[in-house]
């Protein structure tokens, strides 16, 4: 099961990411579950300057510059 896993990871993940958004769209509608999806992404970027000690600010300067340091 565990060699299946490793295998097939990103396509059993993408899967599952799938299967939730489609539960978000049909229970809460479109474009609620957008809107969720924003936000989510707005406390993941929060959550990872905070776990990496990024700013972010200059994470997305680098980013639209074309430097892309990925620290």
């Amino acid at each position: 099961m565990k060699e299946i896993f490793e295998q097939y990871k990103y396509t059993i993940i993408g899967g599952i990411a799938g299967l939730f958004l489609a539960a978000l769209f049909f229970t809460i509608g479109f474009w609620k579950s957008i809107l969720s999806i924003i936000i989510i992404g707005i406390g993941m970027v929060i959550g990872f300057s905070k776990d990496r000690d990024v700013n972010v600010k200059e994470y997305f300067d680098d980013f639209w510059t074309n430097k892309k340091e990925w620290k």
